[in-house]
């Protein structure tokens, strides 16, 4: 036993550069930890859990967040930002805010559709499905997809309300007024 935990610590050690990558202050609700003495431990208990820790944050407290993002990670809005961990495959998109539109005039000017029920991933997947080269995704009244290159030219709104039909938790924008989201 203490020679396996010997062997991955030497591989995990050595290599974390190479099976996490550090993606900077990333905004994130972190719940639960566990205590490790170094950022490499804390690399050998999310390796553990294989494809059940795709990221993870270390601080100087000792503690130890592992989280399972399912390839993508989505910063939340108003949580303290984390410096986190991700395997490669983990794609992160950022909250902007909430934006105007006008229609006619829109702000992300190309609408698209988005598979399987309306939620912020689903719109940013849909963007970044179109190979376009769009930089954004905007949800519009609960349901509506837009992607852009540019966002913010009719300056903020303060109307997105509506819940998102696949995630009542979730707000995919209001009336003329996008959650714009990095993609």
């Amino acid at each position: 036993m203490v020679w396996i935990l010997l062997l991955i610590f030497a591989r995990t050690a050595s290599s974390i550069g190479e099976i996490y990558t550090y993606r900077g202050q990333i905004t994130i609700d972190l719940i639960g930890y566990t205590f490790a003495s170094t950022v490499e431990m804390c690399a050998i208990h999310c390796s553990m859990q294989g494809s059940q820790c795709t990221c993870f944050h270390y601080n100087s407290l000792n503690e130890c967040y592992l989280l399972n993002t399912a390839g993508r990670l989505t910063q939340s809005q108003g949580s303290t930002g984390h410096a986190l961990y991700c395997s490669s495959d983990v794609q992160i998109s950022e909250y902007l805010g909430c934006f105007e539109d006008l229609y006619g005039n829109r702000d992300l000017p190309q609408s698209t559709s988005t598979v399987g029920t309306v939620i912020p991933q689903s719109c940013i997947d849909a963007c970044r499905n179109l190979e376009q080269g769009y930089l954004y995704a905007g949800l519009q009244n609960g349901g509506g997809c837009f992607c852009g290159t540019s966002y913010g030219k009719h300056g903020p709104s303060t109307r997105c309300d509506k819940a998102c039909p696949g995630d009542s938790t979730q707000i995919c924008g209001g009336y003329d007024a996008n959650n714009i989201y990095v993609i």
